[in-house]
């Protein structure tokens, strides 16, 4: 196994992880952790081989809806934070304080 896919499956682990404990009391910086922990796995999904990413794809199909169902958790740490740090909008998850409106804006 490449050291990418070995990366991109600890990723999706460590993502999983703060998915699970993610609650009203979650530290910020735990929050922020985890967005940069899915920047990650998006890096690592362009450097592995497509059925890597496909198979991948279907796990964060899950983990994503579980960060969109408790995205009230998350919003009020990262308000501004993508466009601050210079997150493209397709890194949705810094911008899940945006209606879909303002995302197609900011595309």
């Amino acid at each position: 196994m490449s050291d990418a896919v070995q990366e991109l499956h600890h990723s999706i682990e460590i993502y999983a992880d703060n998915l699970s404990y993610l609650n009203a009391e979650t530290e910020s910086s735990e929050i922020v952790h985890m967005l940069v922990v899915r920047d990650h796995i998006e890096e690592f999904l362009q450097a592995v081989p497509v059925s890597v990413a496909v198979n991948a794809n279907v796990l964060l199909l899950d983990l994503d809806r579980e960060l969109v169902e408790k995205k009230l958790h998350v919003i009020d740490v990262t308000r501004d934070m993508g466009k601050d740090m210079g997150k493209p909008v397709n890194h949705w998850w810094w911008y899940l304080s945006l209606t879909i409106e303002e995302q197609k804006v900011a595309s």
